[in-house]
């Protein structure tokens, strides 16, 4: 019983968990893109 009811506890927090993973996914390529931008106007200048 113990077990089955801490699966279902993990269940509902994994959700909460992918978002953020996903969200900080998200920051850091757009950092990247950032900082590749930045390189680039770097060179042309």
């Amino acid at each position: 019983m113990v077990k089955k009811t801490t699966k279902k506890e993990v269940s509902k927090k994994l959700p909460k968990v992918k978002k953020t993973s996903s969200k900080t996914s998200e920051l850091s390529q757009t950092k990247k893109l950032k900082t590749k931008k930045l390189t680039t106007e770097e060179k042309q200048e």
